[in-house]
């Protein structure tokens, strides 16, 4: 009897529930931790994702700048955006192909149907017309809706290791992405980023020598689809022009 009571007295053993209800709280003491590291984690990988996207469209307003400045310099005649050969744009340094105010939303990045704009290869020793892939169809917010940028490395000879180098539109040939033709130590791959480029002469109606450029770099992430847009105003300061 003794052996009896002792093998089946219920204050020396654990009942099921009391078992379920150690495993659940074991459960959320685990995963609740796991969820904010993992959310931490995203959301540092989202920020650093925002500083790169900003660096890139902050590249874009300053090489617009650049050929405006450019075009000031060497023209004594024509259109302060477009140069002295406005149209078709071929063999001269313009902002034509960025240039968006035609009728209806062609400025406007949220009106993806009808929206004008051109990419521009800030690290293109050349600057011309040639430095721009332009597109007047549709453009789609979805993966990978125009030219994506390219990352191009350093490779050393000995090692193998890669060292960051620059974004460019580096490794297309006829809008077809062959790294193989990257020089003999680059290394070039797809960027996760697409950045979109227009012009706006006179916004406000008010002022032919005032222009608007914005800038929208698009990216996936795991927390889907993301925007950096940029804005900037800038001004013909050409007396000739």
């Amino acid at each position: 009897m003794k052996i009896f009571n002792k093998r089946n007295n219920p204050q020396k053993a654990f009942t099921l529930i009391e078992a379920l209800v150690a495993i659940a709280v074991l459960m959320v003491a685990i995963t609740g931790p796991m969820y904010l590291a993992s959310k931490s984690l995203s959301e540092a990988n989202l920020a650093m994702d925002q500083a790169e996207a900003g660096y890139l469209a902050q590249d874009a307003i300053e090489s617009v700048i650049g050929i405006r400045d450019t075009i000031a310099i060497n023209n004594t005649s024509g259109d302060w955006l477009l140069g002295t050969n406005p149209a078709p744009w071929i063999g001269s340094l313009s902002l034509g192909p960025c240039v968006c105010n035609l009728t209806g939303d062609k400025c406007n990045f949220d009106s993806p149907k009808s929206v004008v704009y051109c990419t521009l290869d800030s690290t293109s020793f050349n600057w011309a017309v040639s430095t721009f892939s332009t597109s007047h169809q549709s453009i789609d917010l979805g993966p990978y809706p125009a030219l994506p940028m390219t990352l191009t490395y350093n490779v050393n000879p000995q090692t193998g290791a890669t060292t960051f180098l620059k974004y460019g539109y580096d490794g297309y040939v006829n809008t077809v992405f062959t790294p193989s033709t990257a020089p003999p130590g680059e290394a070039v791959k797809l960027s996760k980023f697409t950045r979109y480029i227009n012009i706006e002469e006179n916004p406000a109606n008010d002022n032919k020598d005032e222009a608007l450029i914005s800038v929208l770099v698009t990216w996936n992430s795991p927390m889907g689809l993301q925007k950096f847009p940029l804005q900037r105003f800038i001004y013909n300061y050409s007396e000739n022009l």
